[in-house]
Formats: structure tokens, sequence, C-alpha cells
């Protein structure tokens, strides 16, 4: 525990306050915490809470405030226990690498096909191309997170959630450039690779879109 200063106009001349920091991270680093405090300091203990991450009891002559003058302010993240992030990251990841596998069978199955039946394709070809290429990159950078990964505390978990959002942007943005891709080749220069690699971009940016989202709609409710 750790003591914390109230501003001189606001603090109780009978109360000491005190700022609880959680001290395992085991236990869930979303934990929803209680406030014993009057109701005309809440907004400041909230924004403590909030932006401090920290759990706020107060005594009053060295003795608990009654239970029903307590407070409960909400959590700015949902509850969830470290080790239930850790296995939803887990199982994101290898998610990853069963899409980046497919990817690499898939395009591989496509290209061979080609070659076996001596078919010239080219939306084929590229599209294949494209999915080996993105399941490789997928499988590979799983793999190696996967490796890596461990229990988060608040600010890893609040990281992880950022990072989230950002990839489905990202991904979003790789199904546009797809989208971008086909259209030029379709209606502009008139190249069916390009349509074909358009549409491999588009497979992919929209296939790791809804997996970013499904661990990120996890993670927030």
């Amino acid at each position: 525990m750790h003591g914390y200063r109230m501003p001189a106009g606001l603090r109780d001349a009978n109360a000491t306050y005190h700022v609880g920091v959680l001290d395992h991270p085991e236990k869930s680093f979303r934990e929803p915490r209680q406030c014993s405090l009057l109701g005309y300091y809440s907004s400041i203990i909230e924004g403590v809470r909030r932006y401090c991450g920290v759990g706020v009891v107060a005594k009053n002559a060295g003795q608990p405030v009654a239970e029903e003058s307590r407070v409960s302010l909400p959590s700015p993240m949902p509850y969830m226990w470290a080790d239930t992030l850790l296995a939803a990251e887990r199982g994101h990841l290898l998610r990853v690498m069963v899409w980046g596998g497919v990817s690499v069978l898939l395009g591989t199955a496509i290209i061979a096909w080609l070659r076996v039946r001596s078919i010239h394709s080219p939306l084929l070809l590229h599209f294949g191309a494209q999915n080996i290429g993105w399941g490789v990159l997928d499988g590979a950078t799983a793999t190696i997170a996967f490796r890596v990964v461990a229990v988060r505390d608040l600010a890893g978990a609040t990281r992880l959630d950022r990072f989230l959002w950002l990839n489905i942007g990202l991904d979003a943005g790789y199904a546009l450039v797809g989208i971008t891709l086909i259209l030029l080749g379709w209606r502009t220069v008139r190249r069916p690779g390009l349509v074909g690699a358009g549409m491999g971009v588009v497979t992919q940016g929209g296939a790791l879109a809804l997996l970013d989202i499904m661990l990120a709609t996890l993670i927030s409710r």
C-alpha cells in the first residue's frame, strides 16, 4: 500500500487515504474494485482508478467506512482473469497458424492443379501465389508470438486491446487495397493476374480481420 495525498481543499482532516496496487499478477487485472469515500469524492477517485489502474480505500480515524456508504465505480475494462486472457490469446495465435497453413495448402494446390492440367490462368496463378505468401508470413509470425506469449498485467492487456484494433484497421486497409487491385485490373489495365492478386489480398485481409475481431470481442465483453 502506498500513501496518496488528496488536495488540501478536498481532504478530510479525520480521514487517511491509501492507494492499493494489485500485488498478485495471477489475479484478475480487471477485477472490479470498490471505493469507500463520500459521494463528492467519487469523481476524483474514479479518475485515479481509470488512469492509474489502482484501487482506493478510505478509512476514517483508522476505522472502515460503513458498508452502506461504499461506492462502487465501474472498471474501465471488463472483468477477466489473467490466465483466461492468456488462453484466449494462445487460441487466437493457434487459429492464425492454422489459417496460415490452410492458405499455403490452398495456394499450392491451385498452382499444382494448373501445372498438371497445363492450364494458363494468370488469375488463379496470382491468387494462389498470394495465398502462399500470406500464409507463410502469417504462420511464421503467429508461431514466433506463440513461443513468447506470457501472462499479462493490466498495462499489457490494454496494449493487447489497442494492438488488436490497430491490426483490425490494417486488415481492413489490406482488403481495400485488394479491392482497388481488382477494379484496376478488371476495368483499367485488363490484366487477369492483377485481379487474381487483388482477390488473394481481399481474402487474406478479410480472414485476418475476422480472427482479430473474434479475440477483440472476447476480451472486450
